[in-house]
């Protein structure tokens, strides 16, 4: 038996493979060089094969060739299935009618075999009395009944003839029937005792033709050790080629990988593999090996790595026989200093730095403890950060990114988003605390489908998701950034901005050129230090999710500032701003549209600018006004609430003459009029 190896990339790889009761095992080593070529089999079976021939006997008559679902010379009639043709184990269904006692059916199973280990032919079926089935197998001229065939390197000649026959003892009674036989047949590796088999050891070097003589060993052999040499500089490929998000989540540059293969029937009890790291990897901490099933899911296997005379390798004990990787696993780097986590990276900076994503990477939740006095500059570098397992507080861990007290956060230019496969463990992407920026970024809560418990919701909901959750700090929102709340959950959040009496009341600023997609929420509770704050001066603000609120301001403790900006709600929604329990909006900028259309009686009115109940306060100084339902563009909710308009300009509608409060409602403030041109309104200051 000649042994072939295929060696790709690596500067010396040792594998040592015990094999029980096996007598052949395929190595492939691969990589995308093509300098070197080395190949090495040490058994396998490659069959080509499927029914050439047919033939019919009438009991007492010489037998006469017969097609496929033709008809037998009684005008029986006679066809076949064949499953899977010219693999290792084939199924064939083989349907007769018309057959008479004595009579007798044979199929040629034909083509070519190439077999390098020793083989066994083994038929069954499910053909019973008063059926009974023979079998004659050829290969390269010499007929076998039983026993081993003898191996071969070549592809030569092989025929399966496969009779069966009915009794002369069946009675008449079975004459005509149609009857489906099955049968199963096909090649084995012969089952040979390892224990008196030898170890073979060689070295072989990339780039040459190397063979393991295994037929001095009678073709076989309990073990064999392979040492591969390229001697310099290893060529890296990178793994690629799968949409799976196993392969986001681990894939990195594969230094080398061996895929290790069994023919059929075979097995093994003992199994190590040594990778060798290729120079230039001092540091070795990011190495992973991986295994890489053929659906593309990768498992990481534990390796050891260990370094002696000036070489380093990799040793672990395959699980599987498939593919394996020895990766560079980086996720991130500060300088030149790789981690195989973004947790690992945050946690080596104890003061300031920088972290580099270095390639779209499916990983766990980051924690910034409390009071850590770090300021860290995470650069996504235009890839994606995608979420599998949250961090937060213990028993309540439902955070992508928990950035808390203390510290100094700058997240720009990539995405940070939820896998799929764990949206329920999420319920709020980024939770912040402390100071930060956020720029050029997306943050993608999509699949944020957990939600927590009423005592735990920001919004006072009856639980609640959010993409961007700020409770403390002050906290700038910039650039080309995007926000998408769950659009399919009933208390789901774009932003919530919120204060608790044990931290000072967050400040925060957007100032943006994308959108954000959800309900933006302003909240706050009793004996804060001071009131929450924020201030819009640039995006546009939509919500297409079931949330009903666009922008939500509540309690008394809380203040908007609309500097500039489009607000955009549709029918569905109550309104683009809202205002009650003594929350304050000011309005000097921006445009403020409701898409759909309702009557003054409809019970689902909408209200686009509304002071609701406790004292809600909005002053209009500036910006756009437009409704299709123009009853309620601007509501007081009965006098509860309150609005003084100084400035803007209505489409449609005039602040100081309306029926929204009951007829000619007026919201302007004293020493204020409306100025009509054609169908818009602008509100001026008086000329008296």
């Amino acid at each position: 038996m000649k042994a072939q190896m295929k060696a790709i990339a690596a500067s010396a790889i040792v594998i040592v493979l015990a094999l029980a009761a096996v007598s052949g095992v395929t190595y492939s080593w691969f990589s995308d060089t093509e300098s070197s070529s080395i190949n090495v089999t040490t058994g396998n079976i490659i069959l080509k094969a499927d029914v050439t021939d047919a033939y019919y006997k009438v009991y007492g008559d010489d037998e006469v060739a017969i097609a496929n679902g033709g008809n037998t010379p009684l005008n029986g009639t006679v066809g076949w299935t064949v499953a899977d043709p010219g693999s290792e184990l084939t199924e064939m269904i083989v349907e007769v009618g018309g057959m008479a006692p004595g009579d007798s059916l044979r199929l040629v199973y034909g083509g070519t075999i190439e077999t390098t280990i020793d083989t066994v032919f083994n038929l069954t079926s499910g053909v019973s009395d008063p059926f009974s089935i023979d079998d004659i197998v050829t290969i390269n001229g010499t007929e076998y009944t039983s026993g081993i065939i003898d191996a071969t390197n070549d592809e030569v000649g092989f025929k399966a003839e496969i009779t069966i026959s009915m009794s002369t003892e069946a009675g008449n009674e079975l004459m005509g029937k149609e009857f489906n036989l099955p049968i199963t047949f096909g090649f084995y590796q012969a089952n040979i005792d390892s224990s008196e088999l030898p170890a073979i050891t060689t070295t072989v070097t990339a780039g040459e033709e190397a063979t393991v003589d295994v037929v001095a060993a009678g073709g076989k052999a309990a073990s064999i050790t392979m040492t591969l040499d390229t001697g310099g500089e290893v060529n890296t490929s990178i793994i690629s080629g799968s949409s799976s998000e196993y392969f986001l989540e681990n894939a990195g540059e594969a230094l080398v990988g061996i895929d290790v293969t069994l023919p059929t029937g075979a097995s093994v009890t003992d199994a190590s593999v040594t990778l060798s790291v290729p120079t230039g990897y001092d540091d070795t901490s990011v190495l992973t090996v991986f295994h890489v099933a053929d659906n593309g899911t990768m498992t990481e296997v534990a390796a050891t790595i260990t370094s002696s005379d000036g070489k380093t390798v990799a040793t672990f004990t395959p699980s599987h026989f498939s593919a394996y990787y020895l990766v560079d696993a980086t996720v991130a780097k500060i300088e030149d200093k790789g981690y195989k986590t973004l947790q690992e990276a945050f946690d080596a900076i104890t003061n300031s730095g920088e972290i580099d994503l270095v390639k779209d990477t499916l990983g766990d939740g980051v924690k910034v403890a409390r009071d850590g006095n770090k300021e860290v500059k995470l650069d996504l570098n235009g890839f994606t950060y995608t979420l599998r397992n949250p961090v937060g507080s213990t028993g309540t861990e439902t955070n992508g990114f928990q950035l808390n007290t203390g510290n100094k956060i700058t997240i720009e230019n990539g995405t940070l988003a939820v896998s799929e496969e764990n949206e329920k463990k999420f319920a709020v992407l980024v939770q912040n605390y402390g100071d930060l920026i956020i720029r050029d970024v997306v943050i993608d809560g999509t699949n944020l489908d957990r939600t927590i418990e009423p005592n735990e919701s920001a919004a006072g909901s009856s639980g609640y998701s959010c993409a961007l959750s700020i409770w403390c700090g002050t906290v700038s929102v910039e650039g080309v950034t995007e926000i998408y709340a769950n659009d399919e959950g009933d208390s789901a959040y774009a932003i919530v901005v919120g204060n608790y009496s044990t931290y000072t009341s967050p400040k925060v600023t957007i100032n943006i050129t994308g959108n954000v997609d959800g309900a933006v929420s302003v909240v706050g509770e009793n004996n804060v230090k001071s009131r929450s704050t924020l201030c819009v001066e640039a995006g546009t603000f939509k919500n297409t999710t079931e949330t009903t609120d666009l922008i939500v301001v509540s309690t008394q403790y809380s203040d908007v500032d609309l500097k500039g900006g489009s607000f955009y709600v549709d029918f569905e929604h109550d309104c683009a701003v809202w205002a009650y329990d003594g929350g304050v909006v000011d309005i000097s900028g921006g445009q403020y549209v409701c898409e759909g259309s309702s009557t003054v009686s409809s019970a689902d009115h909408q209200d686009l600018i509304y002071a609701g109940n406790n004292a809600g306060k909005i002053y209009i100084s500036g910006g756009e006004f437009s409704s299709e339902n123009l009853a309620w563009l601007l509501n007081e909710r009965d006098g509860t609430g309150e609005i003084v308009v100084t400035g803007g300009a209505f489409v449609g509608w005039n602040p100081g003459n309306n029926v929204s409060e009951g007829a000619n409602t007026s919201f302007l403030s004293d020493g204020y009029t409306v100025v009509a041109e054609g169908n818009e309104y602008t509100v001026v200051g008086s000329t008296s």
